[in-house]
């Protein structure tokens, strides 16, 4: 049982908390509007950028059950402090790196900022004061307003400074700063689960699925059914393991299983395609279409949109407790769903770019910010990490998937033979986004009312 603290106390770790959320959004979406500015340094293309969202995602995919788990077993907090340091590191390599290969597998350390939010959404419920879906809230929030802030400046120092390494190091040097905060401000949690971590398990997923994107990636299909048996035998595996390090079986769950699958929809269309409004929008408009932007203008072009997702978070709260939890993810997905249709029928201008990114990250706000509350509601205090482990992990291997089928559906159609996508390879895109968050509102009707587990 989680102890008793008072509200004071709850709040404060719920304010340091968001702090570093807030950063964790700057630093991710700081490489957003310089995405260009890094091809034509190491002379990549629209496909190979991909890579730099999808090798982070893929990681991710691992680094979140490992330190949920084990944050579970020894303290939330003590995972944040491993995570926090693992980010700085790759924050440093990302900004030194000589080539696309270290730059990369700088992006993979990074990807332990992705543990943030599991981590982060068990501190609050174990220490909330009856606080924790107003505590969520916040730091889903202060996330979303981190990724407009950081998607604005981080192109603005771009062209303020005319230098890519240093532009790479300021996002570094904010989370060495951040340091502080799970090393000095906020308490370990007490609730404790215990069992032991999957390393098999852990090894496999890293295996099949690495395996599998690096196929689809090269059009190498040999690799990436390779990939699929692997993951195949990793099912197997799971499901007759005591203690997996992602328990399959919660995917039969009636009261959680439909929102694990809106989850991993949710991640291969939102997140796998974070790069896209930025490779659009910096495309030259002599093309016919693309916004022709710079640096600068792209981040100033993601800003609204960043803001809207911000606002749609912060609204959450108070849709679900009017008129309730289903029916506010549910909007939510139809939300995203117009936006991406309105992207894919008028992209041509500014004005019906920033209408239609607006819509989708507004929309994008509610969705991230009421699931999780859904499935802690509907899971045991004790696996509250877990929980939220499984949450991140099929958010961010589903988004690992969909940045490399997105990005191969920009380099297979491109415009007349040329390395740049066709105008035909992005309203694809959209129109499948379209498609998938209409099928994510008629899931919810799967989900039973305002369902709450006993414990």
């Amino acid at each position: 049982m989680a102890p008793i603290v008072s509200a004071p106390q709850a709040r404060r770790t719920i304010r340091y908390l968001a702090v570093l959320e807030f950063a964790n959004g700057l630093d991710q979406s700081w490489l957003l509007p310089v995405l260009p500015a890094i091809g034509e340094r190491y002379g990549v293309d629209a496909g190979g950028l991909s890579w730099a969202i999808s090798a982070n995602l893929l990681a991710s995919a691992l680094y979140v059950p490992i330190l949920t788990k084990l944050g579970d077993r020894y303290g939330h907090r003590r995972m944040l402090q491993i995570a926090v340091a693992l980010a700085t590191v790759g924050l440093v390599v990302v900004a030194i790196a000589p080539d696309y290969g270290l730059f990369l597998a700088g992006r993979v350390l990074v990807g332990a900022m992705t543990t943030f939010l599991p981590l982060n959404f068990a501190m609050v419920r174990d220490g909330s004061a009856g606080e924790s879906a107003a505590g969520i809230g916040v730091i889903v929030a202060s996330l979303t307003l981190g990724s407009a802030v950081g998607g604005l400046l981080g192109g603005a120092t771009l062209v303020w400074t005319g230098d890519l390494t240093l532009t790479l190091w300021v996002p570094a040097l904010l989370m060495a700063l951040c340091l502080i905060i799970p090393f000095r401000l906020v308490p370990e949690t007490t609730t404790r689960a215990g069992g032991r971590v999957d390393w098999p398990g852990a090894l496999l997923i890293g295996l099949g699925l690495g395996t599998f994107l690096l196929g689809v990636s090269k059009r190498e299909w040999s690799w990436a059914l390779a990939g699929l048996a692997v993951l195949s035998f990793w099912s197997w595996y799971a499901l007759r393991t005591r203690e997996p390090l992602v328990d399959l079986r919660r995917l039969g769950r009636g009261s959680i299983a439909p929102l694990l699958a809106i989850t991993a929809l949710m991640g291969f269309v939102l997140l796998g395609q974070n790069a896209i409004r930025s490779i659009y929008a910096g495309l030259n408009d002599d093309l016919g279409y693309g916004l022709g932007l710079g640096a600068a203008q792209i981040g100033l072009l993601l800003f609204p949109s960043s803001c809207a997702a911000s606002l749609g978070s912060a609204v959450t709260a108070r849709l679900a407790a009017r008129y309730g939890d289903r029916a506010t993810l549910a909007a939510g997905a139809l939300v995203i769903a117009a936006g991406y249709l309105e992207l894919a029928l008028a992209h041509g201008s500014v004005p019906a770019f920033l209408l239609g990114t607006c819509l989708e990250w507004f929309g994008s706000g509610i969705v991230f910010a009421i699931i999780p509350s859904m499935l802690l509601a509907r899971s045991p205090a004790t696996e509250a990490g877990v929980t939220s482990g499984m949450y991140n992990l099929l958010r961010s291997a589903a988004a690992s998937v969909g940045a490399t089928v997105f990005g191969v559906i920009l380099s297979t159609l491109v415009a007349g033979g040329r390395p740049v996508p066709a105008e035909s390879a992005f309203v694809a895109v959209w129109s499948i986004g379209a498609t998938l968050m209409a099928v994510c509102a008629l899931l919810v009707l799967l989900l039973r009312k305002d369902e709450t587990c006993a414990s």
